[in-house]
């Protein structure tokens, strides 16, 4: 959905679509349900054509039938037909199947090829309006760290403490569904659905969060730990290891600098301390969703940063044996002469005492 919304700003709170767009002619939505037809009619300004997955009116939901009946519409069944999705930012595409399946079927005179690169490539770098929305979601993104800084303490469920989260970000503008990780104990890593428990928090306990609100579509990536009372040991040399990778890729960023040089640079402080990373990814892309690059260890690729570009920043250090591991970070761009945090919650650490 990252890609229509880029292109059609039709997408959010679960919407799917896909899109039909020639080199040549209007492009074409199809929708889930027509249902949806005046909310996106009401909040697009250029997209014109609408069409329903469902053929005939009750039917369920067929996508490759309809988005074949539109390209032999625009008389393409015998074209280059590019596809978006299929190999690129996830590495084994997101399009179904059957769906894809039953297109080629249909199409048996059509060339296929795979412009997922082509498509997201452009949305690496950011528009300043697309860099206001990504600051207005780091915004909802700290409401809710202070949210949880509040509510946080012994005796509270994790439950009442997520809620209180969750209910920041929509009441300050964050769309839904949200990724959101959580975990709390000892030993800790952010896990999904643990504070559906009912577990009551405990003095010691360290809070490691995940989530990523949105606005209009573009995402903030927030780590945000908490500790109630002091760290029980690793975690204060685990924290101290996370902060200065942080904080050592963060200074570093500029544009031309390669993404290898930038994973070399995060990974020093945690080898040097003892660790291992945490999940083996030091960053990612933000945009309409999560998109290159992506910061691992060895990187292969010989990209290099470019102006305007997003980057969740993530990296957490953890034991050896990936037991036990904390993430920090937040939302950074990519300068003319730097970096920028997105973010104005310190990404150190907090402790409550308690």
């Amino acid at each position: 959905m990252a890609n229509v919304r880029y292109l059609t700003q039709v997408g959010g709170n679960g919407e799917v679509a896909t899109c039909v767009f020639p080199l040549k002619g209007e492009p074409v939505v199809i929708l889930w349900s027509m249902m949806m037809l005046p909310e996106w009619t009401s909040g697009t300004s250029w997209v014109h054509q609408y069409r329903s997955s469902r053929m005939p009116r009750y039917a369920r939901p067929s996508w490759s039938k309809s988005i074949v009946k539109e390209i032999q519409e625009l008389g393409l069944h015998k074209g280059r037909l590019g596809v978006v999705g299929l190999e690129g930012t996830e590495a084994e595409g997101d399009i179904p199947y059957v769906t894809y399946s039953k297109i080629q079927e249909l199409l048996p005179e059509a060339s296929f090829e795979n412009a997922t690169d082509l498509m997201e490539t452009q949305r690496n770098v950011k528009s300043a309006e697309e860099i206001e929305f990504l600051r207005r979601a780091a915004l909802i993104g700290d409401y809710a760290a202070e949210a949880m800084y509040e509510c946080a303490r012994p005796g509270v469920t994790e439950a009442e403490v997520v809620a209180s989260m969750h209910d920041t970000l929509v009441r300050y503008g964050s769309e839904i569904p949200i990724m959101f990780l959580w975990g709390a104990g000892k030993p800790n890593r952010a896990t999904r659905l643990t504070f559906a428990r009912g577990r009551k928090l405990e003095k010691g306990d360290v809070i490691d969060t995940e989530y990523s609100p949105r606005y209009s579509g573009y995402y903030s990536h927030a780590q945000r730990p908490l500790i109630l009372g002091e760290a029980p040991d690793p975690y204060d040399r685990l924290f101290d290891a996370s902060l200065q990778s942080y904080w050592a890729g963060v200074e570093a960023i500029k544009p031309g600098l390669p993404v290898a040089e930038l994973c070399r640079i995060m990974f020093e402080p945690i080898q040097k301390a003892g660790f291992d990373l945490y999940a083996g990814v030091f960053f990612h892309g933000m945009c309409l969703g999560w998109e290159k690059p992506y910061g691992i260890p060895d990187y292969p690729g010989k990209e290099v940063l470019k102006e305007g570009m997003v980057l969740g920043m993530e990296p957490g250090a953890a034991t050896p044996d990936l037991k036990m591991g904390v993430h920090v970070g937040d939302q950074i761009v990519v300068t003319a002469t730097g970096y920028e945090r997105l973010n104005g919650l310190k990404v150190e650490v907090p402790v409550k005492k308690c």
